[in-house]
């Protein structure tokens, strides 16, 4: 996929340099390959020639044909994805945690690493993005729980980036619910949500209180979502955040992060706040 792209052979090393022993090794390359993919990504993976191509219909403000945009986007999903399944490799394997404030864990490997995929994904086609959301899911059935750390890491900037942050694009640029790419994105925003919502909703039952964490947090962009089109799964929500509460004590590393996607939930949705009154008491 396009070696000519100028930056293919330093996006290389540090693909890498993703699996190397020393953590702060790993660490580095995954924070060059965000910050690079952030600014050069409309062209990862595009040979000169599409690159000439691209250059010279927006220098003469006239759009590319459905072919040769079908094209790029071909190079830069084959590219990103490849990317992608690398980082996805290291969110799996890496176990490197550190504790900031007591009993808080932080991976930072693992958050760089899920940060190359949210900018990737702004660049990729619904397909891919949804490929890179199934395998995301499978780490949320591994036992271990730095495996689905990292799996609710990625899914939490898949849902910010091509969920709740490309539909909040949408609105500030007044795009016409008519055009390809709103409607591109309406359509990828509503795939994501009817794959990702339940299961991230279900680890917040999850026995590990990191876990537990990283799950309300990335559900909390898309508290809106939740309550407007999936009012089915609110009750069963409310319910696990109310548990999680009532076993958890005031130190606990994931209480804020549930008390804010709680508060969230009711202030949306403030009918339903009699009906789960009954948590209140056992708080």
């Amino acid at each position: 996929y396009g070696p000519e792209w100028t930056f293919a052979y330093i996006c290389e090393e540090l693909c890498m340099d993703l699996f190397d022993e020393v953590w702060e090794v790993r660490h580095g390359a995954a924070m060059g390959l965000r910050e690079i993919i952030k600014v050069q990504g409309a062209v990862a993976g595009l040979t000169a020639r599409q690159q000439r191509r691209r250059l010279r219909c927006r220098a003469q403000k006239v759009p590319l044909s459905a072919e040769e945009e079908a094209e790029m986007q071909s190079s830069r999903d084959a590219w990103l994805s490849d990317v992608c399944a690398r980082v996805l490799c290291v969110l799996a394997l890496d176990r490197f945690v550190d504790f900031v404030g007591g009993d808080l864990a932080v991976a930072p490997v693992r958050e760089n690493c899920a940060q190359v995929l949210g900018v990737a994904l702004k660049f990729m086609s619904t397909n891919a993005v949804v490929d890179v959301a199934d395998a995301l899911l499978k780490l949320l059935a591994r036992p271990g729980w730095e495996i689905r750390q990292g799996g609710l890491l990625g899914l939490k900037y898949v849902m910010a980036v091509r969920a709740a942050g490309a539909l909040e694009a949408i609105e500030r640029r007044d795009c016409t619910a008519n055009s390809a790419g709103s409607a591109d994105i309406r359509s990828c925003s509503q795939v994501l949500c009817s794959r990702l919502l339940s299961p991230i909703a279900r680890c917040m039952g999850d026995v590990d209180d990191d876990v537990r964490a990283i799950a309300a947090t990335a559900l909390l962009p898309l508290a809106g979502k939740l309550v407007a089109d999936n009012a089915e799964l609110l009750p069963a929500a409310l319910g696990m955040l109310w548990d999680a509460l009532s076993s958890l004590d005031e130190l606990s590393s994931s209480v804020a992060s549930v008390m804010t996607l709680l508060a969230r939930l009711l202030e949306l949705s403030p009918d339903v706040l009699g009906t789960h009154a009954a948590g209140l008491d056992t708080l």
